[in-house]
């Protein structure tokens, strides 16, 4: 049962999946960037907690202590608080797409660049811990904004240690895919001159993930 779960996640995994995934991925980047970028306008100068008060991704402020926390959300006022939590609800989302999409790309890259080390697409566990670990960092964050003016320095502390392991997370996990698919792109080309077969054979799926154990092609529905 196990065996046919993974078989098709891997068949999900076909290269028109992964630039599916990629072009959502990049629409879900560049529209929080643009919401998180008004929040630190509407402000007047002080960011998401999720960018350590920076006002996007290109001006990261990096991590923060619990006084800093709260220093940034007495700044925010009631109409930011507000605004913060309707931010939050679409940021349930972001990482579920991201860790989606370099989950995909993990495991068609591995399956293209390295054919037959089908151990190496644990790998994809990376971008579901990153997932969980960005949720983590929202539960901190959610926390800290309900029980305002209330501080909680633990919880602010915790929060910070998430949004560290959810930056690693993701930078490694994106990392991986461009690594990967370098490395799948290079085969490719290699087979290319070899055997004539042409770029598109990277986006295609290996023809042994539609055969089970038996060698017999597997069909699903």
């Amino acid at each position: 049962m196990k065996g046919d779960a993974m078989e098709k996640i891997r068949v999900l995994s076909s290269g028109r999946n992964v630039l599916l995934a990629l072009l959502l991925f990049l629409f879900a980047l560049i529209a929080m960037n643009i919401a998180a970028t008004m929040f630190y306008r509407a402000t007047g100068g002080y960011g998401l907690l999720d960018l350590g008060g920076g006002p996007n991704l290109l001006d990261d402020r990096g991590s923060y202590t619990p006084a800093g926390a709260y220093a940034l959300i007495s700044h925010y006022g009631a109409a930011g608080i507000a605004r913060y939590y309707k931010l939050l609800v679409s940021d349930i989302f972001f990482p579920a797409i991201l860790g989606l999409f370099a989950m995909l790309a993990l495991i068609h890259g591995t399956g293209r660049a390295f054919p037959g080390k089908r151990w190496l697409e644990f790998l994809a566990l990376l971008p579901l811990a990153y997932t969980l670990a960005d949720w983590s960092e929202n539960v901190g964050i959610v926390t800290m904004l309900m029980n305002y003016p209330r501080e909680l320095p633990e919880v602010a502390q915790w929060t910070n240690v998430a949004r560290g392991m959810k930056s690693l997370l993701a930078n490694t996990s994106l990392l991986l895919v461009v690594i990967i698919w370098s490395a799948a792109l290079w085969r490719s080309v290699r087979c290319n001159r070899q055997c004539g077969s042409g770029l598109k054979s990277l986006l295609q799926v290996p023809s042994h993930l539609f055969r089970g154990s038996s060698g017999k092609p597997t069909s699903f529905p």
